[in-house]
């Protein structure tokens, strides 16, 4: 946990610094929850591009150290009024409020990581760009490593694998910008928006064990949606605005729906459009080249434009797993949709059953209750909730997963939340709703919500050093041999999971349910991978 601690001061210096340079060289917001992202959105850019060239390990990151202390003596003065303001406004009761916040952060992020994806592709996904950099054809390996998310290259960059600790816990630095901004606006606002979301953190806890890219999605959505409803008239922040929307979609293509959100500020206010072609152009160019180069799609995971490049992704495959993500927002047990109708789809979707049945029947509840507030009133928050209709109804289409519109159902949820505080209890004193939530999120460090299990996962020595990234531990690799593709072979439950195992890994069940077999373009592991057809001889 104590290193967990040291690597987010050292985030939130890299964080600060890059984030005032951006703040200054593209005149946005000044606001220090902002700048922080700015941060974060800089760095995953800056490693991004790195990675096109060369592995994130200990020379980017030496790279990335000289140019933080430059921006450092260029801005020394801005960073030392922002460190020093930083909790200007925070009385002692918020002081403590945030570090208690800290501390049950920091070791929820000290556990054994739970959700499957981190198994599956998140801690590959993170040492093939540690080790090696973008790979052409590196999808062709494990199919699941085209989902390849800009958020893993942000947590590559931290990870410290070069000193053998390979930490994970970007995630909760994020959410302690998160709540951060949440006491802040408890700080300055007569309002209760913020103050009552505060009880809905348990959700964001679920999400801070590995690097989710749900998690970001959750966080920044949450701030989009408040400035939107709330301070939408100030002018400074609207490119602000689009560059969030627009990293959204940079690091999780499943909320491109959002970018009406932006393209509001844009159409009504028709300013900055230099900046949003130009940071548009920008994020796009690297998110299509980055798809080029891992799938051999640039579009992925459409294969719709095809240049028929040789490391290029089987089309049977990806559209085999790209079933596999549509079955999975529809059915529990991945029951084939294809054939289905949509009327059919959704009504397997309205009888999911557990934690599936509370979001999915809750969401239809929100967004009928919603035109019944007081708050629809406003004609921007009926723009808002129009707009995310919109994205729901998207989602429907494709894909309706849970944490694909939790970010929807937490915001509904804390405005139905609102309405019911200060229409019946408004006498109840705010420090016992804290109370709550801070018992609320205190569970989650013994109760997983996502598998219905109670556990803590936690030792002595998980104090000084958090627990390994995968909760596989003792797993066993075999290393094998197909043609000149060689590989290590994990011994798991399941077919998609590789865990920690060394490079390249993958379980060879798959080769013969999605029909291909990897190959080496060259001996060298880093000139990439092609896919050649399965045979069973």
């Amino acid at each position: 946990m104590i290193l967990i601690l040291i690597s987010w001061i050292l985030l939130f210096l890299f964080a600060s610094i890059s984030g005032i340079a951006i703040k200054n060289w593209f005149d946005l917001s000044s606001n220090n929850t902002f700048t922080l992202l700015f941060g974060i959105i800089y760095q995953t850019f800056f490693l991004s591009i790195c990675a096109f060239f060369y592995k994130i390990n200990y020379e980017v990151f030496i790279l990335n150290f000289i140019i933080q202390l430059l921006f450092f003596f260029k801005f020394k003065r801005e960073f030392q009024t922002y460190f020093r303001t930083f909790f200007e406004s925070f009385q002692f009761k918020h002081k403590l409020l945030f570090g208690i916040l800290i501390f049950l952060t920091a070791l929820k992020s000290a556990q054994v990581p739970t959700i499957f994806d981190n198994e599956s592709y998140y801690i590959q996904t993170i040492k093939w760009v540690n080790e090696y950099g973008f790979v052409k054809g590196v999808a062709n390996v494990h199919p699941f490593l085209g989902q390849f998310s800009f958020w893993h290259v942000l947590q590559s960059g931290f990870t410290f694998s070069f000193l053998h600790l390979n930490l994970n816990d970007i995630n909760g630095f994020l959410l302690l910008i998160g709540i951060y901004y949440l006491i802040s606006k408890q700080i300055k606002n007569e309002d209760n928006f913020s103050f009552v979301s505060s009880i809905f953190l348990i959700f964001y806890f679920q999400f801070i064990d590995s690097p989710s890219p749900d998690l970001p999605i959750l966080v920044i959505s949450a701030i989009l949606f408040y400035e939107f409803l709330y301070n939408l008239n100030n002018q400074e922040h609207i490119k602000t605005y689009w560059l969030l929307t627009v990293y959204l979609i940079f690091i999780k293509i499943t909320v491109l729906s959002l970018i009406l959100i932006g393209l509001y500020f844009w159409v009504t206010q028709r300013k900055h459009t230099l900046f949003i072609v130009i940071t548009s152009f920008l994020f796009g160019i690297v998110w299509i080249l980055k798809n080029t180069i891992i799938t051999g799609f640039p579009m992925f995971p459409s294969t719709f434009i095809d240049l028929d490049l040789d490391w290029e992704m089987n089309k049977i495959t990806i559209k085999k797993v790209t079933h596999i993500t549509i079955d999975a927002g529809y059915s529990e047990n991945l029951v084939k949709t294809a054939m289905l109708s949509m009327q059919e789809k959704w009504q397997l979707w309205w009888n999911l059953k557990g934690i599936n049945m509370l979001f999915n029947k809750g969401i239809i509840i929100l967004f009928l209750c919603i035109p019944f507030t007081k708050t629809f009133k406003s004609k921007r928050f009926q723009f808002l909730y129009l707009f995310l209709l919109i994205h729901f109804v998207f989602l429907m289409l494709i894909s309706p997963q849970y944490r694909f519109f939790l970010a929807t159902f937490i915001f509904l949820a804390t405005i139905v939340g609102l309405e019911i505080y200060n229409k019946y209890f408004r006498f109840i004193n705010r420090n016992i709703v804290v109370l709550v939530a801070l018992f609320l999120v205190t569970s989650t460090l013994f109760i997983d919500l996502k598998n219905k299990t109670f556990q803590f996962g936690l030792s002595p020595i998980n104090v000084i050093i958090p627990n390994s990234n995968t909760k596989y531990t003792n797993a066993i690799f075999e290393k094998k041999q197909l043609g000149n593709f060689k590989y290590y072979q994990p011994h798991f439950s399941s077919p998609n999971e590789t865990s920690d195992g060394n490079l390249p890994c993958v379980n060879n069940q798959l080769f013969k349910y999605y029909k291909y077999i990897p190959q080496q373009r060259t001996t060298e592991i880093k000139d990439g991978f092609y896919a050649k057809k399965y045979s069973e001889n």
